[in-house]
């Protein structure tokens, strides 16, 4: 995984997530240089959108599925908690619709916080921070 600014490729790769992701400009989410887009070139995307310094609030959006999915999550934390990295703690909330996301943030190391209600239905919080991620290798 790399950082990326390619505005159209990842346009691209959230078409399919319209629904969900209604109000999002790439463009200007881009803009943001304290925002961080990681890809694998081949239209795999991790957002970790700034929330305050050190905590970001975690955006993925993968056309790979099984064993290839995993790994891009992995090399995406290896990322995220490395040295050169401002992350800190990252969080996410996932419909509680979409059990295979569920199940695949748990098998990444991130904790369940239990299920929120938000205003598309509740999802389930879940968080990882860069000691539980040392701790988990």
């Amino acid at each position: 995984m790399y950082q990326t600014f390619d505005v159209e490729s990842l346009s691209k790769a959230i078409e399919p997530y319209k629904n969900e992701t209604a109000g999002f400009v790439a463009a200007e989410w881009l803009k943001d240089v304290r925002n961080i887009a990681l890809t694998d070139g081949e239209g795999n995307y991790n957002l970790f959108q700034f929330f305050r310094p050190g905590l970001y609030f975690a955006h993925t959006f993968y056309h790979a599925r099984g064993k290839k999915a995993l790994q891009l999550g992995e090399d995406a934390l290896k990322w995220v908690f490395s040295e050169a990295s401002p992350i800190h703690s990252i969080q996410g909330i996932t419909p509680m619709t979409k059990p295979a996301a569920r199940w695949f943030n748990r098998k990444l190391g991130l904790k369940s916080y239990g299920v929120i209600q938000t205003i598309n239905g509740p999802c389930e919080l879940f968080i990882i921070d860069r000691h539980s991620y040392a701790q988990k290798g």
